[in-house]
């Protein structure tokens, strides 16, 4: 009894941490917006008693959701079985279906949240990351703590579904059997699969692949079963059986022996140590792949599988800054390059494909007006191909994170000469993709018997040159600007990935437009030319005072 006292009085501690680190990394995203940091001040952290407050608030809404999950948990089985059954009775209306059968779906409820989900609870010996963090934070017992965090959640979740068991066995007219009912399957199945997958777990450490054919073998029976059961008996095994107070005495009865047996486990320290290394294994690779395949950050960490050293006469030349960046390009100017061949092959099967069309007189159809609805999808085009958003995380994963520690280098004349010498090496690259675009353009011009207007080739060439500006200029810009990343790799700042998706938006949203005409196109250009403009002199005012390591 005690141990169990001991048990309630961790899950509370645990549970008070997690609502308070909640609220501090609420908060703490406050204050990362802009315009609510000089509003909510740092001294927020330290307003213990409106903390507490929030807390207190925090504390009933989460149990609060905790009844209202469990009562939609229920709503959704019995509403599946009603429409599973009524699917193949066209006989019936629907409310005439409800009323009939209601009563037989708390089988479902059965096969799929307390059999189905008490496997999947208790079988995979992953511990959540909190979990780990609060008893290495506290030095806390490792096996006393989550062996209590195993017996008290199950218990907790039982519990939770006792306000949905009234509810539902009140419209069937039997409330309390209902109650027993629910809670008691509910714990039976998960302590029986707990000490089933204790078991299996530590029988097969070394074969992985037993473990998963056992899991899929379990869910495949368990399937078959609730088939056979709308299979075979048609109004399913109905409440009238289940709810027999013979049935509850037994399930009782049951539940009593396994929390026993599951209570006495011999292994159970064997099984918390499997179970925390395996977690340990299991995070640590996911935060590995999460960071390579990282939106904001992956493109970078990729790149340095592809650096190569090369001797360049023309580097050695330089000193200081020039010498940094020109170095850092040079290494990875084999990357850029097969990256541009990759592109360049692409214009070359999209010439053959015009050429080859051409010959055969396809493009006949074409006029200057659908050609010209093709110019706004050259937005997601460069998108896609610009090297800008490459070559920032390169240069952030591969020198800045390390350089900006140096006083040096954050030297306001440093950073502006830095910025320059970037932007010309994006807007390189990006030139030669828009040199292939024209040059297909120019292509399908003279496949199609020469069709294209010279105004039409003005706007396009206005736009492809004010595309290369923005697209060659966005990142960087927002990156000197904003600086987002962490020196552990990570975005710091929620308006980054704001932007992010707004730009994104921006070019996806221009593809939609099917009747883009000229004047649109020429106001498009126009105010990407002057974003550039005017963002060149918020580079030279403001990022010397941005440009910094975040933390």
């Amino acid at each position: 009894m005690k141990e169990m006292q001991s048990f309630l009085r961790e899950d509370w501690l645990f549970f008070r941490y997690r609502i308070n680190k909640k609220i501090n990394g609420f908060f703490y995203f406050l204050r990362k917006i802009p315009g609510l940091k000089n509003l909510i001040t740092a001294d927020i952290f330290a307003a213990y008693e409106f903390k507490q407050a929030f807390a207190i608030l925090a504390t009933l809404v989460s149990f609060l959701m905790a009844f209202v999950k469990k009562i939609l948990v229920l709503v959704f089985t019995v509403g599946l079985h009603i429409l599973a059954v009524w699917r193949f009775d066209e006989g019936r209306n629907f409310s005439e279906a409800v009323q009939e059968f209601l009563p037989g779906s708390l089988m479902l409820w059965f096969m799929l949240v307390a059999i189905m989900g008490g496997f999947g609870n208790q079988f995979w010996a992953i511990l959540p990351k909190e979990m780990i963090a609060f008893y290495q934070e506290f030095l806390l017992s490792k096996k006393h703590f989550i062996l209590g965090q195993r017996f008290v959640e199950v218990w907790k979740q039982g519990l939770f579904y006792l306000p949905a068991a009234l509810i539902y066995g009140a419209i069937i007219g039997k409330p309390l059997h209902m109650m027993i009912f629910i809670f008691f399957s509910y714990v039976t199945a998960n302590f029986l699969f707990m000490l089933l997958g204790n078991s299996l777990q530590l029988a097969f450490v070394k074969k992985p692949a037993f473990r998963w054919l056992t899991g899929i073998i379990f869910y495949v029976i368990t399937t078959a079963a609730v088939i056979a059961c709308y299979w075979f008996l048609p109004d399913g095994i109905n409440n009238q059986l289940l709810l027999q107070p013979l049935v509850l005495l037994l399930l009782i009865l049951l539940s009593v022996v396994v929390f026993y047996l599951v209570w006495n486990y011999r292994r159970n320290q064997e099984y918390i140590d499997l179970a925390v290394s395996r977690s340990a294994f299991t995070y640590s690779k996911s935060e590995t792949t999460k960071r390579n395949n990282a939106q904001y950050i992956g493109q970078g960490i990729k790149m340095q599988k592809h650096l190569t050293l090369t001797h360049n006469e023309r580097v050695e030349k330089l000193s200081g800054n020039d010498y940094l960046n020109a170095l850092l390009f040079s290494r990875y100017r084999g990357a850029f390059n097969q990256r541009l061949k990759y592109i360049g092959i692409g214009f070359a099967v999209t010439a053959l494909i015009i050429v080859g069309v051409g010959i055969l007189d396809g493009w006949q159809f074409l006029t200057e007006e659908i050609t010209s609805r093709l110019m706004p999808s050259l937005f997601l085009i460069m998108y896609f191909l610009s090297f800008g958003k490459e070559i920032v995380q390169m240069i952030f994963v591969n020198c800045d994170v390390s350089m900006l520690y140096y006083p040096f280098y954050r030297e306001p004349r440093t950073i502006l000469k830095g910025f320059g010498y970037r932007l010309r090496q994006i807007f390189y690259y990006n030139s030669i993709i828009i040199v292939g675009i024209f040059g297909l353009f120019l292509l399908l011009h003279v496949a199609n018997g020469f069709y294209l207007s010279l105004s039409f080739f003005a706007v396009l060439l206005l736009l492809l040159v004010s595309l290369t500006f923005l697209f060659s200029f966005h990142e960087l810009f927002i990156y000197y600007l904003l600086q987002p990343f962490t020196d552990d790799l990570e975005v710091q700042n929620p308006a980054y990935k704001v932007i992010a998706g707004i730009f994104y938006g921006f070019a996806y949203g221009n593809m939609q437009i099917k009747t883009a005409g000229t004047i649109y196109l020429v106001i498009v250009s126009v105010v990407s030319l002057l974003y550039v403009a005017i963002g060149l002199v918020v580079i030279y005012r403001v990022a010397p005072k941005t440009f910094k390591i975040r933390h």
